[in-house]
């Protein structure tokens, strides 16, 4: 800012002390309103506002000593910007900031709501609220699902031990079975051939009480 404050008037061959004119023409012009500007001003980048022109576009909040954005060359507080420009979490739909989020497959979370869509358990690595590392987690139709509930919603279980299949499978009466938990159901020795069914296990024909 620069104010020249001066003398200019001469009355009978000297100045007069008592008439103070004050140039202004060499301070900057207000962004908004294209005026001189008199007193404090904001400057922000090449840009030089009045304090009380410097204010959010919809709310019209002062910004001078508040957080603010800018954004396509207007000034927003940060509450309004975020609800204008912040996608929302695509569980929850609650707005949702950037510093906040956890981001998946084009999607945005609370850490809170970081879940898995069948049982609720949090996805997250236990003690933190981010994506660190390899995270547990499957994403598949953009629904999230922890490592038990994607297993069994892919039909990835045994149908024995219920735990995830790994290597040669037997697969069986609509099931999968690891091979040393495709038992008989009476007497719980490993079946190899010819076998019946019961209530969805398999039964020895020599075991067999109908």
């Amino acid at each position: 800012m620069c104010i020249r404050d001066r003398y200019q008037r001469r009355v009978h061959g000297y100045m007069d002390p008592f008439l103070l004119i004050t140039d202004y023409r060499d301070n900057p012009i207000c962004s908004v309103c294209n005026g001189r500007i008199k007193g404090e001003f904001v400057k922000l980048g090449d840009r030089t506002f009045h304090n009380e022109h410097f204010t959010c576009c919809k709310c019209a909040k002062l910004l001078a000593q508040n957080p603010h954005k800018e954004k396509d060359g207007k000034l927003w507080c940060n509450n309004c910007f975020n609800l204008t420009y912040s996608p929302n979490c695509k569980k929850c739909g609650q707005m949702i900031t950037e510093a906040e989020a956890v981001e998946v497959g084009g999607f945005r979370y609370h850490a809170t709501c970081f879940s898995c869509s069948v049982c609720s358990n949090n996805l997250l690595p236990e003690g933190k609220l981010s994506l660190v590392g390899d995270a547990n987690f499957f994403n598949k139709d953009d629904k999230l699902y922890c490592q038990k509930c994607h297993t069994e919603a892919e039909g990835l279980a045994c149908g024995g031990c219920g735990k995830v299949l790994e290597g040669p499978y037997a697969n069986a009466l609509g099931k999968k079975w690891h091979p040393e938990c495709f038992t008989c159901k009476n007497c719980n020795q490993r079946v190899t051939g010819a076998f019946a069914n019961s209530e969805g296990r398999p039964v020895h024909p020599e075991c067999w009480t109908g």
